[in-house]
């Protein structure tokens, strides 16, 4: 209520500045008005030019992204064509389909392997009947061991060998099962390197289930040289056992990510495709038709875009999915868009493909976004009504506006920091109400029960002389409580005005810490606290205050009995690191906030008020402290954890000559 008035007249002050500034920026406001409907003819041109410079990164950026994107394919397209197939839809996820065709027509990649394998299976007969109808597995590894003995067709010696391992393995010797895998899987003498690769496949399949270290490195490596292109393998041979690998990690459960089977996946991805658009496609029919550099449709159940280069030997089409063409052009649209434009996707057949949701009218640009695109596809820029020009003519009047009100806003601004200013006041005071009020309940609290205690004593009330000891000892505590108390108050005041002095001398580490648990030693022990102090020998002495670092240990040691749980653990710690010696006092207290950990040291601040008015305390005994280790030219530092207590730790700098 008291500050209730300058409020109010303060009130005023504001509104009448506020009077002086607005009125006149009202009327100069008409008057600009009136000239800005003068402008209404330039608008439509200002606000083409405007989103012609707003559309225009997006377009370069496309623009050079293509040119780059073209020059790759320059300088890579003689490399071997895996190796450009890996870059351009694995890596650098440039196409999600390559086809290549030399200048004849004839289709280069991708192709499938020539390599056929039929089995004989008069052959096999026995050794199959031995292995799966009679389960005499020691038998039929016998007859497959003949059977490729005799053999001169390597893929029929390959299937015999396989044959043999799944045998050891049925007969439970599995070492041996993986050693012959191994050498199976590892050696080219009688196998293709499509048979290295089912081998492998064996013999990660082996590892899964009998030896776990091993398998997620063989896996890994087989998934190195399946997306290599060090071995002349066909795509279909890699594409059919990396879809067999994929279904191991994926029964194995293997994280995804942990041995990046990312671009795997979209290897898959992109040879499906390409031979989709190879089954549907004539090339010899339509290399000749198809405009170098100019999007091509595919008439495929999905649509299908392909874009043809050309260079000396070789006719490459990258193809995509016609959603990630339109994703692309769909961003620029979007960025480009506002509150006042909207912008239209339109494809070859100028249908709409994004952005409009109802007749806008007539557009009033156009722009082609990439010449790679051809002449049809633009993106078409809409005003949302038809009053936008005067909307845009508005807008000047409301940057006149606006003009006229930041000047009124400055003067408010300057009234609003006078009123921070008053508000910090009033908070000044308030704090300091309250620093009264805990001032009168901390000394009347102590007060009140030593009258009470006197009184009984004086009127002789007491049952016995133990019960007259146990008054006169609650007497003493009240009044160490209240000794404490005043000393901090004293303290605090010669803090405030720069009174204190500290007596400095060579003092032992030892001793003050010594001190410090003589001191509330008997309040430990009343208690029950397990207090656990730890003095490293030896330790150099200290340039400083003896009796100050000894408060300083005691308001630290006090605050952790306070703010401790009901089993209370303490430990005081002194030790030397880093050239200085240091005091450390934990506990298994309630904790901190980092918030909290930031404030503790500020005058008066408790970070728990209402469990400070129940133990005591004046918000004071931290401040002294970061006074007193401040003074001594040291550090205290803070760790807190909520529920699971906190350690102050004081850094005083070593005396250098010992």
């Amino acid at each position: 209520m008291l500050n209730s008035k300058p409020s109010n007249q303060l009130r005023w002050v504001i509104l009448l500045l506020a009077i002086a500034v607005i009125l006149p920026t009202v009327c100069l406001l008409w008057f600009m008005s009136q000239a800005v409907k003068n402008e209404r003819l330039a608008v439509r041109q200002k606000l083409i030019e405007v989103y012609m410079e707003k559309a225009k990164p997006f377009i370069e950026n496309l623009h050079q992204s293509s040119l780059k994107f073209e020059q790759e394919i320059q300088q890579t397209a003689q490399d071997d064509l895996f190796s450009f197939f890996i870059k351009f839809c694995c890596d650098k996820e440039y196409a999600e389909g390559i086809l290549v065709y030399d200048s004849n027509g004839q289709l280069l990649f991708p192709v499938t392997s020539d390599e056929t394998f039929v089995i004989d299976s008069e052959k096999f007969t026995k050794a199959w009947k031995a292995e799966f109808n009679d389960s005499n597995y020691t038998q039929a590894i016998s007859e497959y061991e003949q059977i490729a003995e005799a053999n001169s067709i390597s893929y029929e010696i390959f299937q015999c060998n396989l044959a043999v391992i799944r045998c050891l393995e049925k007969t439970g010797n599995i070492e041996k099962a993986i050693s012959n895998c191994k050498q199976l899987a590892y050696t080219s003498d009688h196998s293709t390197f499509k048979n290295n690769f089912l081998a492998r496949l064996k013999l990660i399949e082996l590892y899964r289930k009998y030896d776990s270290t091993l398998f997620e490195n063989e896996v890994r490596q087989l998934l190195s040289d399946i997306l290599s292109s060090s071995e002349p393998t066909a795509i279909d041979i890699r594409a059919f056992v990396l879809n067999e690998l994929l279904g191991i990690i994926d029964k194995a459960k293997l994280p995804g990510e942990k041995i990046n089977i990312s671009k795997a996946q979209k290897f898959l991805q992109a040879y499906t495709l390409s031979f989709q658009i190879v089954q549907h496609l004539s090339a010899k029919e339509n290399l000749h038709k198809w405009q170098e550099k100019k999007l091509i449709t595919f008439n495929l159940p999905e649509k299908i875009f392909g874009m043809l280069f050309k260079n000396k030997s070789r006719n490459i089409i990258l193809c995509g999915r016609s959603s990630t063409v339109i994703e692309v052009l769909k961003y620029v649209a979007e960025k480009i868009s506002d509150s006042a434009v909207i912008v239209g996707v339109f494809d070859e057949q100028e249908n709409e493909i994004y952005g409009i949701d109802k007749n806008p009218g007539d557009a009033f640009m156009s722009i082609k976004p990439n010449e790679y695109l051809g002449q049809k596809w633009k993106l078409l820029f809409f005003f949302h009504n038809s009053g936008v020009f005067d909307n845009a003519a508005n807008k000047q009047e409301t940057i006149y506006i606006w003009t006229g009100l930041l000047v009124a806003g400055l003067v408010l601004s300057s009234g609003l920091l006078a009123a921070q200013a008053i508000s910090r006041q009033a908070k000044l005071n308030k704090l300091k109400n309250d620093f009264i009020a805990t001032i009168t309940h901390e000394l009347k609290t102590p007060l009140s029960s030593m009258r009470v205690l006197v009184d009984t004593l004086l009127e002789g009330k007491c049952e016995n002389r133990e019960q007259e000891t146990e008054y006169l000892q609650l007497i003493a505590k009240e009044n160490g409580r209240l000794s404490r108390l005043i000393d901090n108050f004293l303290t605090f005041s010669r803090m405030e005005r720069n009174k204190q002095v500290f007596e400095f001398a060579l003092a032992s580490p030892v001793e003050i810490a010594n001190n410090a648990a003589e001191a509330i030693q008997a309040k430990f022990e009343k208690a029950n606290v397990y207090f656990n102090m730890n003095i490293a020998n030896p330790l150099p002495t200290i340039n400083a205050d003896k009796d100050a670092l000894t408060t300083v240990l005691v308001n630290l040691l006090d605050n952790a009995y306070k703010y401790s749980n009901e089993s209370k653990q303490i430990e005081l710690n002194v030790f030397i690191q880093d050239s200085n010696v240091c005091f450390e006092v934990k506990d298994n207290g309630l904790g901190m906030t980092r918030w909290q950990m930031k404030r503790i040291f500020d005058r008066f601040y408790q970070a728990d008020t209402s469990l400070s008015r129940q133990t005591e305390g004046a918000g004071l005994g931290l401040s002294i402290v970061k006074f007193i280790v401040d003074a001594h030219k040291g550090k205290i530092e803070v760790e807190s954890k909520i529920g699971k207590g906190s350690a102050f730790t004081v850094r005083l700098t070593a005396n250098e000559h010992e």
